[in-house]
């Protein structure tokens, strides 16, 4: 400690600045726990906000460059010819068709047959490149417009198979067994997050996204001169409402499912809802440390100023303003604040890098880089420091408000009397320490609220990350235990028949089948509509059961 005061001397500070790190250094236990607990506050705000700074910037950056659409349709079949009075509708910009195939893949090594995703695209390059969704060549080359059988696969799905460019795998395309080759690996900002329908969460073994040639899949599908799905981009200030509204009808009369705008997109939809949590954790986690620094804070500068009341009025009577002795106390809890704030952003940084890390390998960009904005790491100093000089104002406020000559007193004892918390206990015999507590709390209100709720937000640290193992472990047995009896599910590209119950029934160690058919819907109601799905069930389900608020089981009314 003299070593350190030796070299502020050289630095010519002030004898209040002197003062201020001696009282720093002399309550350092106390000093670091309040800046330990700055720091983790700050550390949430830069690691959340961080990251969902550098998910949108990529997001936005990746969606503008592959020419992501803004509203996408699915229907059974339609000619080529519609394509033209989709693009006759005010508002689209560019129209995409493509034929779109769901398809069984055998795939060395998994006991489990895998699943594939077909999409069609241009057998040239030239024309790939200026397409909507236009795909990302990360390794290998373009299909060759001679080799039908070629195809680009998603990237996930070759690294969790081990799959290469020149590999070759199997499909069944329309019950036929047809070996693909792997000329490429792709990416496509329509399958950042590459989910099977029906599944919650990526299976990135057992479901892969492949794109073909369009000539070849057209034939295998028998979708000549026709399409079942569509993409469409809109220009500005167009309204994809109105739009959507116009596809429906056009797409009516050919099975159409539907259109959906881009933020219902499966892989846009769990993108933007996580970025929407990474908002909102970044604001309501640090919130709680930030309370809880408040309250520390505050309390810590009370009992060192209470301390320091001879020194205060000798510092008056040597001329110094009730501003300057302000300013040296509030700087008190300010250094505490900026010691933790940088620490925080440092630490905010490294856990910051360390989650863009988990992030990619579920969200798949070209390039997902950790970039810590200059914008966050300001606003976490600066909500840090504005923190810190909230829970000090109070306590430095009433204390060099005190005039020198009661200052060089002792503070006065309280009137002891009876309180008005005491007397609705009056014929219950309390103690003289319960008496002293509750005198105490009605004396000083303000201070007793600042205790109550700085101790909520410490819990409140807890409950946040305790809570979330308890509603996992719940939500866990609640849908797969509880309502999802199954073992397996097997879905079907079209409607059956009842017969395919009876053949599924036989086969080897199935004990019991409950047939169920979903479809899309979008339900209205005025200005207001909802694209979700309808389910129907057996009247006593059993295996896939209907769960409210009492739980599942029961018949369907």
């Amino acid at each position: 400690m003299v070593t350190v005061l030796a070299r502020l001397r050289r630095l010519r500070l002030s004898a209040l600045d002197r003062k201020l790190v001696r009282d720093v250094w002399e309550m350092k236990g106390q000093a670091l726990a309040i800046a330990a607990v700055i720091a983790a506050g700050v550390t949430m705000y830069v690691t959340y906000l961080s990251n969902f700074d550098s998910l949108q910037r990529t997001r936005a950056a990746y969606y503008q460059r592959q020419r992501f659409g803004d509203v996408f349709a699915t229907m059974t079949r339609a000619p080529q010819s519609l394509a033209t009075r989709l693009a006759a509708i005010p508002g689209v910009e560019a129209v995409g068709t493509r034929v779109v195939a769901d398809v069984t893949l055998d795939v060395p090594g998994l006991v489990e047959p895998a699943s594939g995703r077909l999409i069609s695209i241009p057998e040239r390059q030239e024309a790939g490149e200026s397409m909507l969704n236009a795909l990302y060549l990360r390794r290998g080359r373009w299909i060759d417009p001679e080799r039908p059988d070629e195809v680009l696969a998603s990237e996930l799905f070759c690294e969790a198979n081990g799959f290469r460019p020149g590999d070759r795998v199997a499909a069944i395309i329309n019950g036929r067994k047809r070996w693909l080759t792997i000329a490429g690996i792709a990416l496509s900002p329509e399958y950042i997050y590459a989910v099977k329908p029906g599944e919650i969460v990526p299976d990135k073994k057992h479901f892969g996204i492949f794109w073909m040639g369009r000539r070849g899949l057209s034939s295998a599908f028998d979708m000549e001169g026709g399409f079942n799905d569509v993409t469409l981009r809109l220009g500005r200030g167009a309204s994809d409402a109105e739009v959507i509204a116009a596809v429906d009808r056009l797409i009516e009369p050919y099975g159409g499912l539907g259109a959906v705008p881009r933020r219902l997109q499966p892989s846009a939809w769990t993108l933007d809802n996580e970025l929407s949590q990474l908002q909102t954790f970044g604001f309501i986690v640090p919130v709680v440390f930030f309370g809880v620094a408040t309250f520390i804070l505050n309390v810590a500068l009370t009992r060192a100023l209470a301390l320091q009341r001879p020194q205060i009025a000798a510092l008056k009577a040597l001329g110094y303003s009730n501003r300057e002795l302000a300013w040296h106390y509030v700087k008190w809890a300010l250094l505490i604040a900026a010691a933790g704030a940088v620490a925080g952003v440092a630490g905010g940084a490294e856990l910051g890098r360390a989650m863009i890390a988990l992030y990619n390998r579920y969200f798949r960009f070209p390039v997902l880089d950790y970039h810590l904005s200059t914008d966050v790491a300001i606003e976490s100093v600066a909500l840090s420091l504005t923190v810190a000089a909230l829970g000090a104002w109070a306590a430095v406020r009433r204390a060099v408000r005190i005039p020198p000559a009661e200052a060089m007193r002792p503070e006065s004892p309280g009137r002891y009397q009876l309180s008005l918390l005491e007397r609705p206990w009056q014929v219950v015999h309390l103690s003289s320490a319960t008496r002293m507590v509750l005198r105490n709390v009605e004396r000083q209100p303000t201070r007793a609220l600042l205790s109550v709720t700085g101790i909520a937000f410490a819990v409140a640290v807890l409950v946040i990350g305790m809570s979330f193992i308890d509603v996992m472990d719940d939500l866990i047995n609640e849908q797969f235990v509880q309502t999802m009896r199954q073992d397996a599910t097997v879905s079907f590209v079209r409607a059956r028949s009842p017969g395919a119950i009876h053949d599924v029934t036989h086969l080897p160690g199935v004990m019991d089948v409950e047939p169920f058919r979903s479809v899309a819907v979008r339900l209205r109601s005025g200005h207001r509509s909802r694209t979700l799905a309808i389910s129907g069930v057996s009247a006593t389900p059993r295996l896939n059961r209907i769960a409210d608020r009492q739980g599942p089981g029961g018949a369907v009314q």
